[in-house]
């Protein structure tokens, strides 16, 4: 079964609208949605506004990459496009390693450059990140020092995500 981002991107991302309706149906319902939504608080690291529930469950499977995504969270308002999509990519390319480890996608050849371009975005947005908050605290060096922390934690994931997808991928053509 073919992954199919577009569908899974639509998944991840909070919608305004969907927030709306979802606020009108919630008076209606609101005990139901307070006793659910303290339920899957219990489970989750972090919850993150720019991911849905979907979203954030995924991103909560792997308690490490939502921790740091958590830790990121204060910089969030020197870009937060860059923000959401560092949240974004990170829950597809763990919904993908999830897919490819539990063999639920067909393993093709072609899944490590799709991580790969997944973590390439991740990259593109952590730098875009850091050169606005260069901009406005580059003269606090321990902003900074704890920002680059963060961001190799990040990259490390990103290498681990990586290499595990691709080994993956290599034992099921060396079968």
């Amino acid at each position: 079964m073919p992954i199919d981002i577009k569908n899974i991107q639509h998944m991840l991302v909070t919608k305004r609208g969907v927030i709306l309706k979802g606020l009108a149906i919630g008076g209606t319902f609101g005990m139901v949605g307070i006793v659910a939504s303290k339920a899957f608080k219990a489970r989750s690291v972090t919850e993150f506004d720019g991911l849905t529930a979907t979203g954030n469950a995924t991103l909560g499977s792997d308690s490490h990459i939502a921790t740091l995504c958590g830790r990121l969270q204060p910089y969030h308002s020197f870009d937060p496009g860059a923000f959401n999509t560092i949240l974004v990519k990170f829950a597809e390319l763990v919904h993908l390693n999830t897919q490819v480890a539990t063999q639920a996608v067909k393993v093709k050849l072609s899944l490590p450059r799709h991580a790969s371009l997944i973590t390439s975005d991740i990259t593109e947005s952590i730098r875009r990140l850091r050169a606005k908050l260069n901009v406005k605290m580059g003269t606090n060096s321990k902003v900074m020092e704890d920002f680059d922390d963060i961001a190799s934690g990040m990259q490390q994931s990103c290498t681990d995500l990586n290499f595990n997808i691709s080994m993956t991928v290599t034992h099921q053509f060396s079968k």
